[in-house]
């Protein structure tokens, strides 16, 4: 009894360090706030930029734009 005692806390150990390092190596899914695509990044760029993620494709048309508008 002790045996498999022993064995069934060695599986469920090993499932939560599964679980944690998943939780881990996963970049969680967000939307960007122009064009609602799914997008992913960090939870530390999340915090970083107060939940304000933008798409690589609206980061760029927003650069392009402040750009166009220097220049008149």
């Amino acid at each position: 009894m002790c045996r498999s005692f022993f064995y069934e806390r060695m599986k469920l150990e090993n499932l939560v360090k599964l679980l944690i390092r998943e939780e881990i190596l996963m970049t969680p899914i967000f939307k960007c706030l122009i064009c609602r695509k799914d997008i992913e990044r960090s939870k530390k760029t999340f915090w970083k930029k107060k939940g304000h993620l933008l798409c690589s494709t609206c980061l760029d048309n927003i650069e392009k734009n402040k750009i166009e508008n220097v220049f008149l």
